[in-house]
């Protein structure tokens, strides 16, 4: 709702230094602010599950793995370490912008690699167990 508040604000701002309107058209603006206020909110404030893994193309390609994971844990968002994949979760924005990141760097570092990516709008648990029956 913050967002909501700093775009009516911005649309005040520009209310007053327009002039008058008319209150048809007030309403009209505080209309469209409050939906798109909503559709900012909820596209900044969406949180995501990320599943990566990672198969470098060397010999020696556990280092490289460690290394990726190790960097992002520690921009200190949520991070599940499985056999075969690694799990992040946080908001949108900065999970994908620690991915572009720390994807870029592995490359530079390392070379050739392959990065699997799944995405999931919200937060999966990550402490499920299937228990048998």
């Amino acid at each position: 709702m913050l967002q909501e508040g700093r775009i009516k604000s911005m649309l005040q701002e520009r209310r007053t230094q327009s002039g008058t309107r008319s209150l048809n058209f007030r309403s009209k603006i505080d209309l469209k602010a409050s939906k798109l206020g909503a559709f900012f909110c909820t596209f900044i404030l969406m949180k995501i599950t990320v599943e990566i893994s990672n198969y470098p193309l060397t010999e020696d390609y556990e280092p490289q793995i460690v290394d990726f994971i190790d960097r992002c844990i520690a921009t200190g968002m949520k991070v599940k370490v499985n056999a075969t994949s690694t799990h992040l979760q946080g908001h949108y924005d900065e999970v994908m912008d620690t991915l572009q990141k720390e994807i870029k760097i592995s490359y530079e570092r390392y070379g050739q690699m392959i990065f699997v990516v799944k995405i999931l709008k919200g937060e999966l648990n990550l402490e499920y167990q299937h228990e048998e029956m």
